[in-house]
């Protein structure tokens, strides 16, 4: 598996996930009893971030453990979604060229690709996510390998809120097949941000990645996390289902996560979803959440209906 930690940090302004992002990769190499070479840890990052020594630093802590290299993206902006959808194409296109013309990584690097898993992209935002349990690699490793025994190409978490629209987190697994054009149109159909969140590029894709994802609480994302303290109860209640915590931008996360590994919290009780039973749920939430904002107009002006 490829596990892409991706983030970026503006030349002008020194603004960015830079310094987050390497606090994770060495929290990731640091929960390995022992080095392999079937996982592969990519530090990808949007054009223009400065090459630091934290990233070298890094770069060789992480080596010690799990093959590392390092990648530049070839699309990048600024701002958000544009800025975390260029650097997520960016990402998913130079793996799946590698792929898809049989192409290697440099022969120094370590990594065996030759395994089930060894197609497989996991991408993650380095700035706000954190792992919930030690094994966490394993577990989800042997999930997406369920995935692919059930001809699905996307282990992820599904997601809805507000007037976000059912769709999957993009912090997930791809086996990198799912990119080719003739499966999907994800790197071939890019939509142009118009400030709304349908043109955010996973709601935009909402249709084809829930078609073929399976569908667990492996990954639980906390919209609208940051200013909010992950603490170690916080943590501890995510992780008896999830894997991996994503949405926090707490400067504390990840000395926080250690300190919630470090008390070996219970295995977790991973739930599956049906696809056709999420539409019904939303679409009752949807109704439901419809006749609360009726009723508050109601209240305000009795005049008028909704």
């Amino acid at each position: 598996m490829i596990v892409a930690l991706q983030y970026y940090q503006n030349p002008d302004d020194g603004q960015g996930d830079l310094p987050q992002a390497m606090s994770l990769a060495r929290l990731l190499a640091d929960l390995l009893p022992e080095p392999r070479n079937d996982v592969l840890l990519a530090l990808v990052c949007q054009p223009g971030t400065p090459r630091t020594g934290i990233v070298d630093r890094t770069a060789a802590h992480c080596a010690r453990k799990l093959p590392v290299v390092e990648v530049v993206s070839e699309t990048g902006a600024r701002g958000h979604p544009e800025g975390c959808t260029a650097l997520w194409l960016g990402t998913a296109n130079h793996f799946h060229d590698l792929h898809a013309s049989s192409r290697h990584l440099d022969p120094a690097c370590r990594y065996d690709g030759s395994t089930d898993h060894g197609r497989s992209l996991l991408m993650l935002d380095g700035g706000d996510g954190v792992p919930l349990h030690r094994d966490w690699l394993d577990r989800l490793i042997a999930l997406h390998l369920e995935t692919l025994r059930l001809g699905k190409l996307i282990t992820g978490t599904p997601y809805f809120v507000g007037t976000c629209p059912l769709h999957v987190n993009p912090n997930a697994v791809f086996e990198l097949s799912v990119f080719d054009s003739q499966r999907t149109r994800l790197l071939t159909d890019v939509p142009q941000y118009d400030g709304t969140v349908f043109t955010n590029f996973d709601v935009y894709h909402r249709e084809e990645m829930l078609q073929n994802t399976s569908l667990s609480s492996a990954v639980r994302t906390d919209w609208r996390g940051g200013g909010r303290k992950a603490t170690r109860d916080l943590l501890l209640e995510r992780s008896r289902e999830a894997l991996w915590l994503h949405g926090y931008r707490d400067a504390d996360l990840y000395w926080t996560a250690r300190e919630h590994l470090a008390s070996r919290p219970a295995p977790p009780q991973v739930k599956h979803y049906e696809l056709a039973d999420l539409r019904v749920q939303e679409r009752v939430r949807r109704d439901y959440e419809k006749s609360c904002r009726s009723e508050a107009l109601t209240k305000h002006d009795p005049e008028k209906t909704p």
